[in-house]
């Protein structure tokens, strides 16, 4: 199963067109982004960037760019919107509250 935060990163690069830009909008290390990418790229089976040494951009494969909306629409269903996350942390804190 693909882990969402390869999907995250990929679609932070594909938007910052930038590893490093993406990491710091994602608030880990290059590395980490890095990895992910090179994760989900074994996971599909197909190269999604190309990776330009002494340059900071980077460009997407065809099929990279193929996956785009693809990935754009599976954050859409997948992501837990703030309002989600509140609503399961008040239902956390009343159930620890009804506990005591």
């Amino acid at each position: 199963m693909i882990d969402y935060r390869y999907i995250e990163a990929f679609l932070a690069v594909v938007n910052t067109n930038s590893l490093s830009k993406a990491a710091e909008s994602l608030y880990v290390s290059q590395s980490s982004i890095s990895k992910w990418i090179c994760q989900l790229e074994e996971e599909i089976g197909v190269e999604l960037i190309v990776r330009h040494k002494g340059q900071r951009s980077i460009e997407l494969t065809a099929s990279g760019k193929e996956l785009v909306p693809l990935a754009e629409e599976w954050m859409k269903q997948n992501r837990l919107s703030g309002e989600d996350l509140l609503f399961i942390g008040d239902t956390l804190h009343d159930y620890e509250v009804s506990r005591r």
